[in-house]
């Protein structure tokens, strides 16, 4: 502080920054297999989500990956595909599968062209039925009757 009282220049100081940002990495197979959970620092979190460069205009807006801390004898990274999405002013995320040899980049891709098109809205973008319902709707054993169409 000054010690001039009517001084009107404010006090410079530096932000120290508390949250470290994780940096995204690209959407392919090559950049996904070297993801290790030894390479990223989990303070005392159990995951992490990273997000993938991708255009904000595409239907690969919001696609993260996630990785897990695990066991300490674990050499394994378990990666799970996650899309982030906003619905009904809530921000949420849907689960579209595990990263293995059976789905990869490709079946990401194609489940996320499709969701997206049953899901919102095709000129504005924005998300107009969530995949989270969708998908427990999906599981569901006995069939829920539909409310909104009236009887005639």
């Amino acid at each position: 502080m000054s010690d001039e009282k009517l001084d009107t220049k404010l006090e410079q100081v530096e932000i120290k920054q508390t949250r470290s940002s994780v940096e995204p990495i690209r959407f392919t197979e090559n950049a996904i297999n070297k993801v290790r959970k030894e390479n990223y620092v989990f303070g005392k979190r159990p995951n992490l989500y990273i997000p993938f460069e991708v255009s904000k205009d595409s239907h690969l807006k919001g696609l993260k990956l996630r990785i897990y801390k695990g066991a300490p004898g674990e050499k394994e990274t378990k990666k799970v595909f996650y899309v982030q999405y906003w619905f009904n002013g809530k921000a949420d995320k849907h689960s579209i599968g595990q990263y293995n040899q059976r789905f990869g980049v490709r079946e990401c891709d194609e489940y996320l062209i499709n969701l997206v098109k049953t899901h919102t809205d095709s000129k504005t973008r924005f998300w107009i039925k969530d995949p989270n319902i969708t998908k427990r709707n999906e599981k569901r054993i006995v069939e829920k009757p539909d409310t909104t169409q009236a009887f005639e």
